[in-house]
């Protein structure tokens, strides 16, 4: 008798992989179907910063002040918008990171964001 389960080989999983990320895509709500449509339109100035000078001297200085990541106390390499804006460079909204915390924080936003979107489809 057979044990319990079955190792399929790295080929076999990818291929596996690849036919459910296929099926997936083909069942996406794509173009105007789609709820977040905004007319096929993307408004960049939006992601934008309104004086790139002024931002890159700002992130500069406080760089300056504050060398270390604030999350985990490495050389902190970027400086992060506590509300995830451009416009407000207060120094109560700014905040040191190396790459890997930066990085973490906003694939922390986005699991958030898919968690409340799955939660608001099983809900209907």
């Amino acid at each position: 008798m057979r044990e319990k389960g079955f190792n399929h080989s790295e080929k076999t999983r990818n291929k596996m992989r690849l036919s459910a990320y296929k099926l997936k895509l083909k069942n996406a709500i794509v173009g105007e179907k789609n709820p977040n449509w905004r007319g096929g339109k993307i408004n960049w100035k939006k992601f934008q910063y309104a004086d790139k000078a002024d931002w890159i001297k700002i992130s500069k200085e406080y760089k300056t002040d504050h060398p270390f990541c604030e999350r985990c106390g490495a050389t902190g390499e970027q400086v992060h918008h506590r509300d995830f804006g451009t416009e407000n460079h207060a120094t109560a909204n700014l905040q040191t990171l190396c790459r890997k915390c930066h990085r973490h924080i906003h694939l922390e936003i986005v699991k958030e964001g898919r968690q409340c979107i799955q939660k608001i489809i099983m809900k209907v």
